[in-house]
Formats: C-alpha cells, structure tokens, sequence
C-alpha cells in the first residue's frame, strides 16, 4: 500500500474516531456543538505535529526537509478538521441567541466590553484562519509543487506559522469567553509552547541559515542599474494609499459633522477617535517623505508607524469605546488590512528591498570575484 494512502487512512480514523466518540457522549440536541469543539481540539493537535516535524528532523539530522508526505498529510487534515469547526462554529457562534448568552449578558467575569472585543478579535481571526487552510489546502498536491516550484511553494507553505499562531490566539480569546474548564486552557498552552519551542531548537540548530533568505549587499551604482530600482510599481499604489488615507483620516477628524458621533456611538467616544485619526493620519508622512528622498530608513520607519498606530487604534477601539462585536469586527478587519497590507509590501518588495536596502537575494546576482582590500 502506498505510503501517503498509509498516512491519510491513519489520520482518517484519528479524526473520525475523535469526532465519533464526541457525537454518541452526549444528548443529540448538543451534537453539532460537540463536534465544533473537539474537531478544534483535533485540528491543533494536528497543526501542532505538522509544525513539530521539520524541527524533530532538524535536531536528528542536521537539516531541514524541504518537503515531507507525512509534514504534509498530516497539515491536510489539521485544515480539514479546521474548516468543519468553522463552519460548525459559524451555524452556532455567529447569532444573537449566543452573543446574548456568553458576550453580552455573561455571568461570569470578565466584563461585557472585554467579552465584546474578545468575541470580535477571535471571529476575525476565525476567518483568517479558514482562508489560510483553503489557500494550505490548495498547495497540497505534487501537481501545485511542480507549477509553483519549491521555492515559491515554500514559502507559501510558511503561511502555516501564522495559521497556527492565530488558531492559538482565536482558542485563548475563545475559552475566556466561554469559561472552559482550566484544564482545557492549560492544553492550548502546552501545546502552543511546544510548538515555540520546538521551532526556537530547529531554527537554533541550523543558525537561520535554512530559515531565511540570504542577501546579498549591493553598492549604490549596481542598485540603480537594476530594473525595480526607483520608484514605481506597487510602490506608487502604496503611496498613492498612503496619500488618500491621510487626507481622508484628517477630513474625518477635524469634520464638523456627526459622522464620528454616529460610527463610534456618542460624543465621548468621538472626541477621543479625533485623537486617534489624528495620530494616524501624521503618520503617513514619514512615508510620504522617505519614498521620494530614497532614504534608506524608510522600511524600518514606515513599519514602526504602521504598527504603532494599528496597536493605537486597536487598543482604544476593543478596549475603550465599549462598541458592539458587530461594528468592531468590520473597524479590526480594516484596519488589519490596511496594516498587513503595508508590513507584507515594506518587507518582501525586491522594488523595496533593492532601493533602500540596497540588496537583493543572493540567488539572483552571479558568483562573481570578491576583491581584497
């Protein structure tokens, strides 16, 4: 028998089994609620093993496989038991009847806002994460590896980091809303410094060499001999953004209207986002300066503003303002994209990368002599 048959069959009645004792250990009325919660346990417990195999490869053989069947298989089914809690979860999580019960009218501590926020950030999350698992999915075949190639399905494939570390994150948020035993919340953090720790030895292992690109400096005279040197692209798209949220982030906070009274819920909770639009909209201008000027600080800069004033705005808005889960997932959503968006770019650009950082992956400039002195 082949041996991917082998491991899809093992992990088959891994997963049929656990979702088959949870359905027949309770009333029929609550099936649908326990399989939501134990194909999420199944899907992290997986996750974790897909995660945990380059670095056990890594310690006993010094390198990392740069494709693995059972890495592999084992990831298709984390996504396949993810995406049934999803849509188990969506069917009874996504109402009011449930936002009455653990959100809004909760017994137990922590409080309505906190519950709000909580509820808002681990659905976002929840359909990050459900967009990764089809876009894992999809990657899945040898067919995807020869088309992409494995440079490009590498990396590609790295989006399963950010999987995990978002399902970790959407569970926390998830147990405090719900009030799970401890014992449950205490798996997730077993699992989840396994999975750091394991990563932290495979990465120490083989000092960073297997796990990031490798650049090559370049002088300014071959930078600008290079076609994506200058400003152009994507580049202008980003700053053409740039300029609009700017004019439009200050329009809305010094507008006379009631625009932001009728957004965020009342005159207090205007009067503080004025602040906070602000804030936000100075902080396009470094770069909206930099680009221009080709200044190598631009990245690094644009980042941490970026960063700054998404963490500002995200804070104030979950935490302060007390807005229904609602308003808040749709203000997070946007605000997340806006900030990936820019983070992703500023840091994987070659435009970006060749013209501030002055240097390029190594794979692309020819083995050439280097000269003493």
């Amino acid at each position: 028998m082949n041996t991917r048959v082998k491991n899809h069959l093992l992990l088959f009645m891994i997963s049929g089994v656990s979702l088959g004792v949870a359905a027949v250990s309770g009333p029929g009325a609550g099936v649908a609620d326990r399989l939501s919660i134990v194909s999420a346990y199944v899907c992290l417990a997986l996750l974790a093993v897909a995660l945990l195999i380059g670095p056990l490869n890594v310690l006993r053989k010094g390198r990392l496989a740069s494709n693995s069947y059972v890495r592999r298989d084992t990831g298709i089914w984390a996504a396949l038991n993810g995406l049934l809690h999803f849509y188990l979860a969506n069917v009874l999580s996504m109402n009011y009847e449930y936002l009455a019960l653990f959100v809004d009218n909760a017994a137990l501590p922590p409080t309505a806002a906190i519950r709000n926020s909580l509820y808002s950030l681990g659905t976002i999350f929840g359909y990050i994460i459900a967009v990764l698992f089809i876009v894992l999915l999809l990657l899945s075949s040898d067919w995807m590896l020869r088309k992409l190639g494995l440079k490009w399905w590498k990396r590609i494939q790295r989006l399963s980091y950010l999987g995990f570390a978002l399902t970790a994150l959407h569970s926390f948020a998830f147990q405090v809303i719900e009030t799970r035993p401890l014992v449950w919340v205490a798996v997730v953090l077993v699992i989840t410094a396994l999975i750091c720790i394991g990563q932290y030895l495979g990465y120490r292992s083989v000092k960073g060499n297997m796990l990031k690109e490798q650049w090559r400096s370049l002088s300014l005279a071959d930078a600008r001999s290079k076609k994506l040197y200058g400003f152009g692209g994507w580049l202008i798209t980003f700053y053409v953004i740039a300029l609009f949220l700017l004019v439009w982030q200050l329009f809305g906070a010094l507008s006379t209207g009631d625009g932001l009274v009728k957004m965020f819920g009342n005159v207090d909770n205007a009067a503080i986002m004025r602040v906070v639009l602000i804030i936000k909209a100075l902080s396009w201008i470094p770069f909206l300066i930099l680009v221009p000027l080709r200044k190598p600080s631009m990245p690094a800069v644009t980042i941490v503003c970026v960063l700054a004033t998404f963490l500002l705005e995200g804070i104030t808005v979950n935490f302060f303002l007390g807005l229904p889960a609602m308003k808040l997932i749709g203000v997070n959503v946007f605000n997340a994209l806006i900030a990936f968006s820019f983070v992703a770019y500023l840091v994987a650009s070659a435009r970006v990368n060749t013209t501030y950082r002055l240097r390029e992956p190594a794979a692309v400039l020819p083995k050439q002599p280097v000269a003493k002195g």
